[in-house]
């Protein structure tokens, strides 16, 4: 447009902005029309059913590119928001037709139930003109117990120096 304008002081200058306008405007369609034929992008969380209070627990993302070409990603999972945190967001690239694992952390420090919200992925071409938002997984509610460490150090078979009782009529 300002190319476009531009004109009223170069004569030659509309015919490049009239150019360049349709160029992008025709990226624009295609990359709109590549984004949104089809569901291209799947993804869910993989975490354990029950959280360790106190210690580092695993969460991954599996993510699936259905489309036909390479994307660019950013993806949000949508933690507890006990957490208070708000760097769960990752970008990434996939090729196409190949998938993308992202793993993170989270410590709880409280025991109960915590609930996940869904995966919120972007999803562009390297065009990058537009972006198509993908809801993925569902709503997941892991429980948090006491640290499964602190318990096992309680295991008779974990003691240190541990002796077993002598057996009767052997006292000393």
């Amino acid at each position: 447009t300002f190319i476009t304008a531009g004109g009223l002081y170069l004569p030659g200058l509309p015919a490049v902005g009239w150019t360049v306008e349709a160029v992008l405007a025709t990226l624009f369609v295609v990359e709109f029309f590549a984004l949104y034929h089809k569901k291209g992008i799947s993804a869910e969380r993989r975490c354990a059913d029950r959280f360790s209070n106190g210690d580092d627990n695993i969460i991954g993302i599996h993510i699936e590119n259905r489309f036909p070409f390479a994307v660019r990603l950013s993806v949000t999972d949508e933690i507890p928001f006990i957490f208070q945190r708000r760097d769960i967001d990752f970008r990434a690239s996939v090729g196409k037709g190949r998938t993308k694992d992202i793993e993170y952390r989270l410590r709880p420090t409280k025991r109960g139930e915590y609930g996940f919200g869904r995966i919120r992925v972007f999803a562009s071409t390297r065009i990058g003109l537009i972006e198509r938002r993908f809801s993925c997984g569902s709503d997941t509610t892991v429980r948090v117990y006491p640290s499964y460490l602190a318990l096992r150090q309680f295991e008779p078979s974990h003691r240190t120096g541990h002796q077993e009782d002598p057996p009767a009529g052997q006292q000393d």
